[in-house]
């Protein structure tokens, strides 16, 4: 009889330890749940402000709670975003997140129906708008297909189109702010920094005509007329390169 007892009270106490357990863990979620992220740290954003950034990714009212939001990023729920390749949360406690932005930078961009679309590194379109940017250059001299936001530009000449995502590359890795580009279906190319025009010929060898360029930035510093990059070769190293001062009369 006695063991009986003994067994109904450990059972009880034993009951009594779960649903306290449980009613804890309710507790301690809902507190969670409602818990709101009062600081929001963003790194590695060049084309979007932190604002921007909070507003893209903590849309939701959702998102601005901590339970929510940890268990979508635990879940691999984050959202897409055209000039975002991927971003990263990392929780610093409870109320504080820091975001980690990897982004699919602009590189040129191309006017096409009244508007400026702007590609990345692989001619995908991933920004579209009236207002042109600063320091992004425009390709000119080709005709395009329909251009699909979130799509590769397709051009009536692809391959000298590719070759003119190259050059606008080739110039952004160098730090140069060129305004435009020009191709030629003759595959010919150029660009133009403020008042100088770079004549580079034809497809070869942009990287090392371009270095070419950028060796002789200072020189050319204030100055307005053509550079003739056209008759480069790998082989010859000290040749010159004839520059043409514009007539400003």
């Amino acid at each position: 009889m006695k063991k009986r007892q003994r067994k109904r009270k450990g059972s009880k106490r034993g009951m009594i330890f779960l649903l306290v357990i449980a009613i804890a863990a309710v507790t301690s979620s809902v507190i969670l749940w409602n818990t709101p992220i009062s600081e929001i740290n963003v790194y590695g954003t060049i084309q979007y402000t932190e604002d921007e950034i909070k507003q893209l990714i903590f849309s939701d009212p959702s998102d601005q709670k901590f339970l929510s939001l940890w268990l979508k990023d635990k879940l691999g729920k984050h959202k897409n975003f055209l000039r975002i390749t991927s971003y990263e949360l990392e929780f610093q406690n409870i109320h504080k997140v820091n975001v980690y932005i990897r982004e699919n930078v602009m590189i040129g961009c191309v006017s096409y129906g009244g508007s400026y679309l702007y590609f990345d590194k692989d001619g995908v379109v991933v920004e579209s708008g009236t207002t042109r940017l600063e320091n992004i250059p425009i390709v000119e001299g080709l005709s395009y297909q329909e251009i699909v936001l979130g799509q590769k530009i397709k051009s009536d000449s692809d391959e000298i189109f590719q070759n003119a995502v190259r050059l606008a590359q080739i110039l952004q890795n160098r730090g140069i702010a060129a305004n435009s580009i020009y191709c030629s279906y003759e595959n010919n190319f150029q660009f133009v920094v403020d008042e100088i025009t770079v004549e580079l010929g034809d497809s070869s060898d942009l990287e090392e005509k371009v270095t070419e360029y950028y060796a002789m930035q200072k020189v050319l510093e204030g100055r307005s007329g053509t550079l003739y990059l056209d008759n480069y070769s790998f082989q010859n190293s000290n040749q010159g390169y004839i520059f043409e001062e514009k007539d400003t009369e």
